[in-house]
């Protein structure tokens, strides 16, 4: 188990995600704030893109990060439906496409400015999460996940853009920079 002390040293040169178009991001924003409060008062919805940095991202990092996604034309993306992540107490929303979001941060990491020995790097699955795990029964789980199904259909965005977030000083993830894709 990773501890709030080693969250702030492992993120404190921030990371790459994909940030979801307002009016999407505020719905999970209120399923977070009801599900995972705690989670949603460290960082906002979002698409986990890379693991965090491993170094100060400088001018250098930047451009090389720049001329690899602008290989990438943009692409729409899919939320939903809200499902378990496997066995775990996870609630999250599904992701497609997921082939495309995982090479996106496959060559990102390839970069090697990642720090890819962390858990989940490999296997990693493209999600938004609703609660990290604060809900412990199963039968609570599935309950949500069905009433949260009949009530929301799968939302869509166009993905045109990177979004690079940096804990503050209170490890709240901010918006720092924005980089576009290709097309």
């Amino acid at each position: 188990m990773i501890y709030m002390g080693e969250l702030e040293e492992i993120y404190k040169y921030g990371t790459l995600v994909i940030w979801p178009e307002d009016n999407i991001r505020e719905i999970v924003n209120n399923l977070r704030k009801k599900y995972d409060p705690e989670s949603q008062k460290i960082c906002e919805a979002h698409i986990t893109l890379t693991q965090p940095f491993e170094v100060e991202p400088n001018e250098q990092i930047w451009n090389k990060i720049n001329n690899y996604i602008k290989k990438f034309n943009g692409f729409e993306i899919t939320v939903g439906p809200v499902e378990q992540f496997g066995s775990s107490q996870v609630i999250k929303l599904n992701i497609q496409p997921k082939e495309k979001i995982l090479e996106l941060r496959n060559g990102l990491h390839r970069l090697g400015y990642f720090n890819t020995k962390l858990p989940y790097t490999e296997g990693f699955i493209p999600h938004m999460t609703i609660s990290e795990g604060g809900i412990k029964e199963d039968k609570k789980i599935k309950n949500i996940i069905t009433q949260l199904n009949e009530k929301m259909k799968a939302m869509k965005f166009k993905f045109g853009e990177i979004t690079y977030i940096r804990p503050d000083k209170n490890f709240y993830f901010k918006v720092k920079k924005i980089i576009k894709l290709g097309k």
